[in-house]
């Protein structure tokens, strides 16, 4: 099973950005439990399990596969190349990012119900160089809010809101039965509530073809 971190010297890391990076890494998954750290900390395996007993804030992740799971709330930055799943009531303080780039088949980018996310949610295997086809996958469930800036290259099942941007190939809903392509269902997007501090990334799409949203008539 994965290596647990979090018992010994590690389990408390204050660690300035004036400072050396202080480096947590290891040649197989972990599982992060009950830790407190925070500042200029960059952890790195191939999985990464963040459970929700942790305190941890500004600490950048970096795998394979990340899952972030249910309670957890803190600021952080996750770099996944394959799967990045964020778990039921999960609470991600600005300035806090997801990022799904890199995967050479399919990736995929869940946010799960009722998760609150402050900042930017990126999934693009382009971002980082990636080259030739690569199918992915992004799915806000119902409840989950992002606030910020939402970025998939890929289909996006939305059912939850963003407050803020939303760039996508495609709308994308699935159902029991049919997956209906450039639909929403109980989806929000609104400008409003971004906080005064948030400041949107440099990443602009090159979009030449615009297509209006409009509402279904019954």
């Amino acid at each position: 099973g994965p290596e647990n971190t979090g018992d010994g010297s590690n389990r408390e890391i204050a660690a300035p950005f004036r400072a050396p990076t202080y480096e947590i890494s290891s040649a197989g998954p972990i599982r992060i439990e009950d830790c407190r750290w925070q500042g200029n900390i960059i952890v790195s395996a191939p999985s990464i399990v963040l459970e929700g007993s942790n305190e941890i804030n500004h600490v950048l992740f970096i795998g394979r596969s990340i899952e972030i799971r249910p309670g957890f709330s803190g600021a952080i930055q996750a770099f996944a190349t394959d799967t990045l799943i964020v778990g039921e009531d999960v609470r991600l303080s600005y300035p806090s990012s997801h990022v799904v780039s890199i995967s050479v088949h399919r990736s995929f980018l869940i946010l799960g119900s009722s998760s609150v996310t402050e900042g930017s949610v990126l999934h693009d295997g382009a971002l980082l160089g990636a080259t030739g086809r690569v199918e992915g996958e992004t799915k806000i469930d119902s409840g989950a809010v992002v606030y910020g800036m939402l970025h998939s290259a890929y289909p996006l099942d939305l059912r939850g809101a963003v407050h803020g941007f939303t760039y996508t190939q495609q709308f994308r809903t699935r159902t029991a039965g049919s997956v209906y392509a450039h639909h929403l269902l109980d989806a929000r997007l609104a400008r409003e509530d971004l906080a005064s501090t948030f400041a949107q990334g440099i990443l602009q799409p090159n979009v030449r073809t615009y297509r209006l949203i409009e509402p279904l008539q019954e």
